[in-house]
Formats: C-alpha cells, sequence, structure tokens
C-alpha cells in the first residue's frame, strides 16, 4: 500500500472517531497516539522556536500601528476606525454566541462556569482588556503538537506544527 493511501486511510479513520468520539480524538491527534514522534523536544524546539517566536512582517495593525490610527482618526484622519474602540455592551456580550462542547481554555474556565459569570461583569473584562490593549499571559498562551507530515520524518522540517489553546 502506498504512503499517500496509508495516510488517507488515517485521515479518514481519525475523522470517523472524531465524529463518534471528539475528546479520544483529540487525545490521539494531541498526545501522539497513532504516532510517535522520531525527534527529540530538544530537536524540535531549537529547529522551531525561532521560526514561531519571529514577530511576523505581514502587512496588518501591530499596535502602534492602532495607536497611530487612533491619533489620526482624533485628528479629522481619512479613515474612520473608531467601532474599534467602542466599548463592549452588556446586550453585545449577551448576544455572543460560544460553543458549549469546548474543553476549558489556558485558564481553566470551562463553559458552563463561564456562562455563569453576568454580561455585565465580562463586558468589564472586555472593556479593561480593550483599555489596556493588554490580555492576561495565560490566555495568550497555546500548546504546540508536532504532527509528522510523512510516515518517517527526516528532521524537524518534516513536522507541522500545530498550536491549540
Amino acid at each position: 500500500m502506498s504512503s499517500r493511501k496509508r495516510r488517507r486511510i488515517e485521515y479518514a479513520r481519525v475523522q470517523e472517531l472524531f465524529r463518534t468520539c471528539p475528546s479520544r480524538a483529540a487525545a490521539e491527534v494531541i498526545d501522539g497516539v497513532h504516532r510517535s514522534v522520531r525527534h527529540s523536544l530538544e530537536d524540535l524546539e531549537a529547529y522551531w522556536r525561532p521560526i514561531l517566536e519571529r514577530v511576523s512582517d505581514a502587512s496588518g495593525p501591530t499596535p502602534s500601528a492602532l495607536n497611530a490610527l487612533r491619533r489620526e482618526e482624533q485628528y479629522g484622519g481619512a479613515r474612520d476606525y473608531s467601532r474599534l474602540w467602542v466599548p463592549f455592551t452588556t446586550n453585545e456580550v449577551k448576544a455572543s454566541k460560544f460553543n458549549w462542547q469546548t474543553a476549558p481554555g489556558p485558564d481553566g474556565i470551562r463553559p458552563d462556569e463561564w456562562h455563569l459569570v453576568p454580561a455585565a461583569r465580562k463586558a468589564e473584562i472586555f472593556n479593561s482588556w480593550l483599555t489596556t490593549g493588554v490580555i492576561p499571559e495565560p490566555l495568550r498562551q497555546c500548546r504546540t503538537i508536532f504532527v509528522p507530515k510523512t510516515d518517517v520524518p527526516a528532521g524537524p522540517g518534516d513536522y507541522r506544527p500545530i498550536s491549540l489553546k
């Protein structure tokens, strides 16, 4: 059997497992139950850390660019970005939807616990992040899993890093 066909079969198996038992499928993929990583964590880290920690050169709003836009808008700039800084309202928070079947995030809060927090308090939290421009460190952390791209990875570059919250 070709390696391509073997990968397709494995992919279909994990998809079916996800439909029947998402937590077990996630455990297999995240914990690498169905495949073993053939390189040490030190090798993977040495290869991937500089890539994953590099500041992006992609065009997009950086914090300093957003602050410049805010000042530009205040002084009659051509574009209206004012909606970016409008505080969150309790009604917006109440209208927001989230998946009840998700696992707790890095903060350890389960969806049923978050649901008990009053909408007004959630709006205060979101607005404090908006005002300060700082999201707490635990909420910015993730877990990175290295999934082999091939059946026999030759080096750290033969893994696909997938980051999960």
